[in-house]
Order: structure tokens, then sequence, then C-alpha cells
């Protein structure tokens, strides 16, 4: 059963290829890293959290977040691990770290749609991380679609698992 509802708006997918070898040494233990063609990624995401909210609540909060990810495998499971999570909201900072043990950090962020590009700002502002500015701006580069199985936009996107490492480690 879902416990929330909540809509991704102006996300940007930025992805750079990196030696497996060198994300492996960032991993906790119990995850190893995933590749796609000999190469581990590792994604910046940002976006607008628009309306998340408790489901059959009228009322939702909308506010920026950035994430840094790699992708891993445990257990044969595919998924995502969070090196850290940003977000512009004091509650919503407190509920994922006290709830799902999230790496989350307070930020101030600023996400300007301009017709089809968005230019999104970070900047850290919880003392428990060390500092962090973000500064981007981007646009859709085709159309949006269904990724192809096997595709690495595939491989970076079709996963529904997540791994965070918890403050203690």
């Amino acid at each position: 059963m879902d416990l929330l509802t909540m809509t991704w708006r102006d996300v940007g997918f930025m992805h750079w290829p990196v030696e497996p070898d060198i994300v492996q040494t960032t991993l906790p233990d119990g995850l190893a890293v995933d590749t796609y063609d000999g190469q581990a990624w590792l994604s910046v995401v940002p976006f607008q959290m628009a309306d998340i909210r408790p489901r059959g609540s009228p009322i939702g909060r909308s506010f920026g977040e950035l994430n840094l990810r790699t992708y891993v495998v445990a257990d044969g499971t595919p998924g995502v691990y969070f090196y850290n999570l940003d977000a512009d909201d004091r509650l919503s900072v407190t509920l994922a770290r006290r709830l799902f043990q999230l790496s989350y950090y307070r930020a101030s962020m600023q996400v300007r749609p301009d017709g089809d590009s968005v230019e999104f700002r970070s900047r850290r502002t919880s003392s428990r991380a060390p500092p962090a500015d973000f500064h981007a701006t981007y646009e859709p580069t085709e159309p949006p679609s269904t990724p192809e199985p096997g595709s690495v936009e595939s491989f970076l996107v079709e996963r529904y698992r997540f791994y965070a490492a918890s403050d203690d480690g």
C-alpha cells in the first residue's frame, strides 16, 4: 500500500561514467557497484518535489530536491545508492531522516522553469554535512519516452530499491 503520493516536476537526470573500482571504494559493505558496458555511473538529479502528501490528504508540500546517486546490486537486486539527498523543506528532511534513515540534508534551493529549460540552484545549509553548492540550467534533449529494455537509459532509471548509509555508517 502506498502511504504517500507525490509528483516530480522539472527533473534533470545528469549522468557521468566512472571507473567501477573507484565507485566500489565509496560503497558500504553489502553493496556492489552495478555497471553498464563496464562502466559505473554517478548521477546528479535535481527536481521539484510537488504536492507530496499522505494518501487521502487534500494538502501537500512542494519543495526543491537534489540527490547524488550511483547504481548498485544487493542480494542480486539492482538499486540506487544515495550518497546524499538535499531538500528545501525542514519537515520533509526531518521525517525522511527519522522514518527512513535516509541521508537527507537541509538546503536552500531555487527552481526556475523558463519555457522548456529549468534553472536549479542549491546551497546546503545543514551543519550535519560538508558545504555543497550546485547550479545548473537544463532542458530536455528528446521527447519523454519509455526506455528500451537493456538500454543505458533503462539501466539508469528503472530502479525500484534504494540504499543510503545512516549517519553512523
